[in-house]
């Protein structure tokens, strides 16, 4: 049978030409695709396997976007997005931050919020550091001090007790290869500074750095080292010149609540620049100790933490013994000293791109993976985005709203060519309202949409009255009402694309995260108030249960107060 058929193709082939031989080629051509198509297939690398990337996926799900309040009133609140962690829990209770990530996602503008805080912060800058510079610049109670001979005002690093000064001026000694005499070189600098005050001279680092460059007999190896740091600390003199004088008095700045920052020139020579730094951060200690009160330390290093371990350790245990909350900001987190991450309770990771980075990331994070700290698993490239955890906080995704600098009454914020929308007679809003000068952080002043939806938000007139099941009723601001054109009872603004409830824009806009399928409470009751700070995400089945627990709260208020 099998031989009939070959021969009948044998015919087809060679009796019908050329269709017979076209079969054959095309039969050919095909059996060879299918053979590269499977080749292709078995070659791949072998995807994630299933179990494994639904576990990743749903550890994704199970972070809270929700936010978190403290159930009582933070003593010093730091607000990530829609998460706010008290610094101080309790009175002798103090708590650490590391924030890392790579560059340009918004680290240094995470710590903004702090600095609108009662309480003084200390800001030691080992690079510049733009937003944090700009924040300070913007305030009254603002004092910036930068390592340049243009600076505004002098640091004296010879103030208060001498052998603290001694520590100071040898803080960077570890840096430059001889940092095993740092001890000797520590006693003489202390040994001329107690001359100093003893024959009533004025002290001087030009007299310190003599004295240090004169040879003891008999300590050849410390002469020299010793000579080296005289010569690099006179360098350092004849470079800042007034900046390196008396001026500033940090901790009197601190004291009265002031915000400070000692900020590193960018182009000071790499020989000096590590050696200020350390100076800085032992400086820093000192000033923790001198100060008496606690206040906020931040220290923005951006990628120069690994210059500086020996003065780190020592400063967040002095830092913390005081009730001073130490907020780090570096690139590299797995560097820090084993004894910083210790004792930090608040961690705060943006995108990575290291390797070594994305594990420790997802150590402190838990339970996220490493594969979760990778910059194309963020939305917007990662750009504002972070995690934080917390103690209290479970691990949280949180939106960091760019800061900008607060507006003057007569500066022009208006866009061109932007067409406002049709004003409604009679809108039920309140009558006594007012428009606040001071533009939040999280408008755009470079997006029209939210130029036009800030032109018709205006503060109420005094406090709001807010409630939440767990909190009972809290005093907070003046709520943001809306008095553009209503719709559907409730506001709504014009997008690109159609229609939107402004609430729940201006929430997205300072950072916070909406559920799908979740609806935002607000606390203030007043459904036509679009301040984030006010609304909270809650599904349809709570949000009308505290809409009848609210209405029960204010009856019982009421009889209580008549009664």
């Amino acid at each position: 049978m099998m031989t009939e058929i070959r021969q009948f193709f044998l015919a087809v082939w060679l009796w019908n030409p050329p269709y017979g031989q076209y079969a054959l080629i095309a039969l050919a051509v095909s059996l060879i695709l299918a053979w590269l198509y499977v080749d292709h297939v078995m070659s791949r690398p072998a995807a994630r396997g299933t179990a494994e990337s639904e576990k990743a996926n749903e550890i994704k799900r199970s972070i809270n976007v929700r936010g978190h309040k403290p159930r009582r009133k933070p003593m010093v609140p730091f607000t990530l997005g829609n998460v706010t962690i008290d610094l101080q829990p309790g009175v002798k209770d103090i708590l650490h931050t590391a924030i890392g990530g790579t560059s340009r996602l918004g680290k240094s503008t995470s710590v903004i919020p702090l600095y609108d805080l009662p309480i003084g912060v200390l800001t030691i800058a080992l690079d510049d550091s733009d937003p944090i510079r700009d924040k300070v610049r913007s305030l009254a109670d603002g004092i910036e001090w930068q390592s340049s001979p243009n600076s505004a005002t002098g640091l004296d690093l010879l103030r208060g007790d001498p052998l603290i000064c001694s520590e100071v001026l040898v803080g960077g000694f570890g840096l430059v290869g001889t940092g095993r005499w740092q001890r000797r070189a520590r006693m003489r600098v202390l040994s001329a500074l107690e001359a100093m005050d003893k024959h009533g001279h004025q002290r001087s680092i030009e007299a310190v750095a003599k004295a240090l460059a004169t040879p003891i007999p008999g300590e050849s190896e410390a002469n020299k080292a010793c000579a080296d740091w005289a010569d690099r600390l006179q360098h350092l003199v004849r470079t800042l010149g007034p900046a390196l004088g008396p001026g500033l008095d940090v901790a009197e700045s601190l004291r009265q609540g002031k915000k400070v920052l000692l900020r590193m020139n960018r182009f000071l020579s790499p020989m000096d620049a590590p050696m200020l730094g350390g100076m800085l951060l032992v400086h820093a200690r000192a000033i923790a100790v001198e100060a008496g009160v606690p206040f906020i330390l931040v220290i923005e290093e951006a990628g120069q933490m690994a210059n500086f371990q020996e003065e780190i350790s020592p400063l967040t245990q002095a830092a913390g013994a005081r009730r001073v909350s130490v907020v780090i900001i570096t690139q590299n987190l797995s560097k820090l000293p084993k004894e910083v991450t210790n004792n930090t309770s608040v961690w705060v990771s943006f995108a990575q791109e290291d390797e070594a980075e994305m594990k420790f990331a997802a150590q402190k994070l838990r339970p996220l993976l490493a594969e979760h700290f990778r910059r194309e698993e963020f939305p917007n490239e990662g750009r504002g985005i972070a995690y934080v955890r917390a103690p209290g906080v479970p691990t949280s995704l949180v939106r960091i709203a760019r800061q900008r600098l607060l507006h003057t009454e007569d500066e022009d914020i208006s866009v061109p060519h932007c067409q406002p929308e049709p004003e409604v007679e009679n809108l039920p809003t309140p009558v006594d309202l007012k428009v606040l000068p001071a533009v939040p952080g999280w408008v755009d002043l470079e997006n029209p949409v939210h130029i036009r939806a800030w032109k018709k938000l205006k503060y109420d007139v005094g406090p709001s009255l807010l409630w939440h099941p767990v909190t009972g009723f809290t005093e907070g601001e003046p709520c943001l009402v809306w008095t553009g054109t209503p719709g559907a009872n409730r506001p709504k603004m014009s997008v690109p694309g159609g229609t939107a409830t402004v609430y729940r824009e201006t929430f997205v806009w300072a950072g916070g995260v909406i559920p799908e399928k979740y609806e935002l409470d607000h606390l203030c009751g007043n459904g036509w108030c679009c301040l984030p700070e006010h609304m909270e995400p809650v599904t349809k089945a709570e949000n009308l249960a505290r809409q009848s627990g609210r209405e029960k709260a204010l009856k019982a208020r009421a009889v209580e107060a008549a009664a």
